[in-house]
């Protein structure tokens, strides 16, 4: 049995989308911090409250940020499921069994799982460097060789101007 461990973590691979969820987490920080000090301003008056508001919320920011630049990303298989975790908040890992899996759809910028209900689950590839993803879908291709899924490879359709 082919299993495959990829690791993410690299900060090449999720630099750009770090710098996004920091981005978003220091857009709201400072509309809820600015929000906080003017209803606390009216409710109490005092000059302390704004600076312990700013406070308090610095270091939610400075949490905020230390947990997604933690966060463990990667893709996995074993005979069981495939496993991946590529949220940067989310800590618990998402797992697809090979046994509800019928067909699995290699495109460009995602996988997709059809399971046995009918439903699909779809694995999006498109934030990650083109090796990574060459990577994770040849071994993804290899594992359903030997579990004898069928495995579809989905190309780019170029389309002539007229």
């Amino acid at each position: 049995m082919e299993l495959f461990n990829i690791d993410l973590n690299e900060m090449t691979n999720k630099k750009s989308k770090l710098y996004k969820i920091w981005a978003f987490g220091a857009v709201i920080f400072l509309f809820t911090a600015i929000s906080s000090v003017i209803l606390f301003q009216k409710q109490f008056g005092k000059a302390e409250w704004p600076i312990i508001i700013l406070a308090v919320y610095f270091l939610l920011y400075v949490y905020y940020a230390w947990i997604t630049f933690k966060a463990k990303l990667y893709i996995k298989s074993d005979e069981y499921a495939v496993e991946y975790s590529f949220g940067m908040l989310k800590r618990t890992s998402e797992a697809i069994i090979w046994d509800t899996i019928v067909k699995v759809k290699l495109s460009p910028t995602y996988i997709a799982f059809y399971k046995r209900s009918g439903k699909r689950k779809m694995v999006r590839l498109g934030w990650l460097p083109y090796a990574k993803v060459v990577e994770i879908k040849d071994s993804i291709y290899k594992v359903c060789e030997q579990k004898t899924v069928p495995c579809e490879i989905a190309e780019y359709q170029h389309f002539e101007k007229k």
